[in-house]
């Protein structure tokens, strides 16, 4: 069995002794990385489990870094190790978890052994280690009473005018102690407990509401809810996600539902139903994550989607990995034939981008375009493009970035 790899991350040479000893000696195999700019082809090639990282490097900002991590592998286990001060410390934390990652309780510098090695217990146990990943029923229960339910914004563009043509909502929970959790830490409890069809709508009506405030900067911009396959077996759904937006005066083709291919839903017959349905009314469907699961070409064809959006890990590897590369140009001739829009997740720098572009991709999203913000960030953002006539891409010179 090959042994749990760590990769320490710190331009202080004596740090990264004491931490490459300290894990050594209780069975990790531990990567050690002096210049953060070659952290990302480190992460890559050693694929740790957990990352120890500095974030006041002269290099590269520490917060950066942990936005790669939760692109690259969001399920990788950090922690902070950093003189800075408890705020910015509270801010990397909140951060961090806001993506999805779990971090565990960070280190002040300067670092003891004694320290290094809870921190290590605490990574051997989920449960009681550091923050907790998930939440339970009742704790998720209890959040949406208490209105801790929040939304961010991640816009897609086209890729060929660069203008912004869809805005994904996403989900966040605020919880007290802990920040703001992503999907990936409430969802499970909310499938499990009967409560994600609250959730899901407390979403929706989030977003569209949001969407009309907009309308005068972005008449025809779209907006994009993720639908768990677990309600595609409610056969009331369409009838109650059009009612919705008649309510908030929506035309239902601004409305784009996801549906992720890895989780389709187990009674494919009725959901079939519901998801032509969905199209009957005239809401637009699009099938997520496609490359991650075991969806076939004939359920595709025979789909009413109308959307696919490619798994973040092939727009992430496709200038350095050429079966990453082949998988989209297939996926784009694909679409091509089928009449089908294809976004590319995952998008981080510029060159990706140009690439994608070049080789047809349609729509683009990623941390490079923005990373998700939270209402009045994205609002803000949309009003003063609007005003000032600035190409879509100004979003990261205009403070996107947080």
């Amino acid at each position: 069995m090959s042994r749990t790899r760590i990769v320490a991350v710190d331009d202080d040479r004596r740090i990264l002794r004491l931490l490459k000893r300290t894990c050594e000696n209780v069975g990790y195999e531990v990567h050690s990385v002096l210049d953060a700019e070659y952290f990302e082809s480190s992460f890559r090639a050693f694929e740790p489990s957990l990352v120890f990282l500095d974030l006041n490097m002269h290099s590269i900002d520490g917060v950066a870094l942990l936005r790669f991590i939760a692109e690259e592998r969001s399920d990788t286990s950090v922690i902070v190790t950093s003189g800075v001060d408890e705020c910015l410390l509270d801010d990397a934390q909140s951060l961090g978890l806001s993506l999805g990652l779990r971090m565990l309780t960070p280190i002040r510098k300067p670092l003891m052994v004694s320290d290094v090695r809870r921190r290590l217990d605490a990574f051997r146990d989920p449960i009681h280690g550091g923050v907790r990943t998930a939440l339970s029923g009742c704790e998720l229960g209890d959040a949406l009473e208490r209105g801790h339910l929040d939304v961010c914004y991640q816009p897609q563009l086209d890729l060929g005018s660069e203008r912004v043509v869809c805005v994904e909502a996403l989900a966040r929970l605020r919880r007290p102690g802990s920040g703001i959790l992503s999907p990936e830490q409430f969802i499970p409890a909310a499938e499990q407990c009967g409560l994600i069809d609250t959730l899901t709508f407390g979403v929706l009506d989030r977003a569209l509401t949001r969407l009309r405030g907009w309308q005068r900067f972005a008449p025809e911009l779209q907006i994009a809810v993720n639908i768990s396959p677990v309600m595609l077996g409610d056969t009331t759904l369409a009838d109650r996600v059009a009612a919705t937006l008649a309510a908030h005066d929506i035309p239902p083709a601004r409305l784009v539902l996801e549906i992720t291919e890895t989780s389709l839903s187990p009674d494919r017959q009725l959901a079939a139903l519901t998801l032509e349905r969905l199209r009957e009314h005239g809401i637009a469907l699009a099938l997520d994550d496609f490359g991650s699961g075991f969806c076939s070409l004939g359920h595709l064809y025979e789909s009413p989607y109308s959307t696919l959006k490619l798994d973040r890990k092939f727009a992430m590897r496709a200038e350095q990995d050429q079966d990453a590369a082949a998988t989209i140009r297939s996926c784009l001739e694909l679409a091509r034939a089928v009449g089908l829009t294809v976004v590319a997740e995952g998008i981080q720098n510029e060159s990706t981008l140009r690439w994608l572009a070049m080789h047809g991709c349609h729509q683009g999203q990623g941390y490079h375009i923005s990373p998700p913000l939270f209402a009045a960030e994205f609002g803000a953002w949309l009003e003063a493009r609007h005003a000032a006539g600035e190409p879509v891409l100004a979003l990261r010179a205009a403070g996107g970035r947080r």
